[in-house]
This record gives structure tokens, C-alpha cells and sequence, in this order.
């Protein structure tokens, strides 16, 4: 099962954290153990989450802090707001959003700011699921169905359609 603060992003999210934080790419990003499909011997991998910590948190997410909020994933700027199965739903809202500096800003003054964030973001999820089917191709008939997480224990190689380009990595 999927949690929920496993945070799915784009390759150009990567980009920009690796821009600004001088980390490498596996220092940023994993491949998204809950969204494989087995083919045959190779294990399938639908995109990138942000690398996780042996606690399960992000990586960037320290002493309740995100410590990349300057460059942090378009799906990060939409919170606390989300596409759910009844459209937008909020996460968690108060009449106050603390930003990092925990400078105090109203739901108000950013309503419309983050909308903008979240629609920008199904947008660009709904052409990287497209390019992602264009990359695997005859290669794999995608069942939706048939997609699960890896077994904790995996080692092994894995294959990331990202939309971009197709990776090999070793988990």
C-alpha cells in the first residue's frame, strides 16, 4: 500500500533540487516502489517519489521543516490542497497556513496562487502519464490492475518510465 506522504515527482522537480542543493540524483529521488509492474523478468516502475529517510519522512523534511521550500516539487506547492475523488480536497486547513518561516499567511491571499500550483500539476501528471505509455510501448500491455509495490526485501534492478527518458537503477 501506497503511504501517504510518499510524494510522487516529476523529473524536472529534480532538476531543480539538485540545482539548488548540489545533491545528486539518488540523493533527491527513488524510484516509486508502489507503482511496478512485472514484466516477465524485468520489474517496471511508473516515475519518481523524493527519497524517503529510514523513517519513512522525506528526506528534506527535518525538525519539521522542509529544508528545500525555495525549490521544493510542484506537488508540495499545491498543499494543503489535492485532486481527490470529489475534486479539490484540502488536507488539512485552518484559517492560517504557516510557510517555513512560519510567517503566518491567510487561506485567502493564497487560494487562488496555490489553485493555480495544483492545476499546473494535474496538467503536467496527465502528459507524463501519457508520455510514460508512449516510452513502454508495445514492451508492456499496462493493466492498471496489475500494478502493486515491491516486497520490502527486493534487491534487485528495477526500470523507471519517467516520461523523459527510461532509467535502470539497483535497488
Amino acid at each position: 500500500m501506497r503511504p501517504s506522504n510518499a510524494i510522487s515527482i516529476f523529473p524536472s522537480d529534480i532538476r531543480r533540487i539538485i540545482k539548488m542543493t548540489g545533491c545528486k540524483w539518488d540523493e533527491v529521488a527513488e524510484p516509486d516502489i508502489y507503482s511496478c509492474v512485472l514484466e516477465e523478468e524485468d520489474v517496471v516502475v511508473i516515475g519518481w517519489i523524493l527519497k524517503r529517510s529510514n523513517e519513512e519522512n522525506c528526506v528534506f523534511y527535518r525538525n519539521g521543516i522542509c529544508t528545500i521550500y525555495s525549490c521544493r516539487p510542484l506537488i508540495c506547492r499545491c498543499y494543503p490542497f489535492f485532486m481527490g475523488e470529489n475534486g479539490i480536497e484540502i488536507m488539512y486547513c485552518n484559517k492560517i497556513i504557516y510557510c517555513n518561516s512560519l510567517k503566518e499567511i491567510s487561506v485567502h491571499e493564497n487560494a487562488v496562487k496555490i489553485s493555480k500550483a495544483l492545476k499546473r500539476y494535474e496538467i503536467k501528471k496527465l502528459h507524463s502519464y501519457i508520455r510514460i505509455i508512449e516510452q513502454i510501448g508495445d514492451k508492456l500491455k499496462l493493466n492498471i490492475g496489475s500494478m502493486k509495490s515491491l516486497p520490502g526485501d527486493f534487491s534487485g534492478n528495477v526500470i523507471v518510465f519517467d516520461g523523459e527518458k527510461i532509467s535502470k537503477c539497483k535497488l
